[in-house]
């Protein structure tokens, strides 16, 4: 059976899916939300369906309500719509708001603000290749660790009706109408888009959403340097939780690295080993870190045997590739027992998984690359 892990976007992969504007099929059996959309997933609960699109939750939620509108028909993402799918952009949105109604999100008042995070992502920022439109509320609450993520106006996440504009005004299909889209600086995206300023203060709507802005460019600014103190990162959740900012409980540490829970586990025992110096990601790495990777490695099985994991040949080890990655700062998942891991994990960790890296692969290629290809 075909999962997400066979799905994924690579950097091997990326150029080739820009190009590609004609996918649309009635159904692809490779595709796992081809599979949820045709019942055929039972561990995906489907909220709400008719003969068209099928709703259900993110498995990542970034929000309380953070839903998935997927039409039935594979289409491959929101670059190969043209003005002909302008009712069914609509139709996914409304589908979207009638289950946030459903789940008690019905203040009117309030809605605009809700909407303003229904949209979708443009690849190779994509997980998955078939259309979906991301509904998310409230935004207020929305993860800390994943408001990068959904940044209305970025070349990243373009809004419903922004997109819906797109196809309306341009008569030519597929690219040519939604690069404009996603570089669009014109008036009419004030109401729905913060744009990122030339200078470090942000052009604010709203201070919540300012407030995101700023941290995602300082985000983008620091990403250029790689490697950094963790002092200078302040905006950085692991950082914060490296100086001793949060109530994060640390199970282990020195002065190089640190070892916690992961927030969202995937295994019975899931940790997450992390350098007190911000390395932004494994792509990061050099050669010179070959040291650094054995020691957190080290420290994952330090942590492992503490909590009584008696076999650590059930143990899988690695990394995350970006643009997977959930916190721009590197970090080491230590998951056990990985013979236990469910459907849902093994999507995002297993062996077959296109964006996940075992820590031996990484060492592998930094001592034959002297980088992580």
């Amino acid at each position: 059976m075909i999962t997400y892990m066979s799905m994924m976007i690579t950097d091997d992969n990326m150029g080739g899916m820009l190009s590609d504007t004609s996918d649309t099929t009635s159904e692809d059996e490779t595709c796992i939300f081809c599979l949820i959309a045709n019942g055929q997933d039972k561990d995906t609960e489907i909220i709400k369906k008719n003969k068209e699109l099928v709703c259900f939750r993110d498995i990542y939620p970034a929000a309380p309500h953070h839903y998935l509108v997927v039409p039935i028909e594979h289409i491959h993402s929101c670059l190969s719509l043209h003005g002909g799918h302008v009712g069914l952009v609509e139709r996914m949105a409304e589908m979207g708001k009638s289950v946030l109604y459903d789940q008690g999100i019905t203040d009117v008042k309030d809605m605009r603000f809700y909407l303003r995070r229904l949209g979708f992502h443009r690849p190779p920022k994509t997980s998955v290749d078939h259309l979906h439109l991301h509904v998310i509320a409230p935004t207020s609450q929305i993860s800390e660790y994943l408001s990068y993520k959904f940044i209305p106006g970025t070349e990243r996440f373009v809004t419903e009706e922004h997109l819906r504009k797109c196809l309306k005004d341009e008569a030519s299909p597929g690219i040519s109408c939604l690069k404009s889209c996603f570089n669009s600086n014109d008036d009419s995206l004030i109401h729905i888009f913060i744009g990122f300023p030339t200078t470090d203060t942000p052009i604010h709507y709203s201070y919540s959403d300012a407030l995101i802005v700023y941290r995602t460019h300082n985000f983008t600014k620091h990403t250029q340097m790689g490697t950094r103190d963790s002092s200078g990162y302040g905006d950085c959740p692991f950082c914060q939780i490296a100086n001793n900012k949060t109530e994060t409980e640390i199970l282990l540490s020195d002065d190089e690295l640190l070892c916690f829970r992961d927030v969202k586990p995937g295994a019975t025992h899931h940790y997450l080993v992390v350098p007190r110096t911000h390395i932004d990601s494994c792509k990061t790495l050099q050669g010179d870190h070959i040291l650094l990777v054995e020691r957190m490695v080290e420290m994952g099985m330090s942590v492992l045997e503490k909590n009584k994991v008696l076999d650590l040949d059930d143990v899988r080890m690695g990394f995350h590739i970006p643009p997977f990655a959930s916190v721009p700062h590197l970090h080491l998942h230590a998951l056990a027992p990985s013979s236990q891991m469910n459907f849902r994990s093994q999507l995002h960790y297993g062996p077959q998984s296109h964006w996940f890296i075992t820590v031996d692969k990484v060492l592998s290629q930094l001592r034959t690359h002297g980088r992580v290809k």
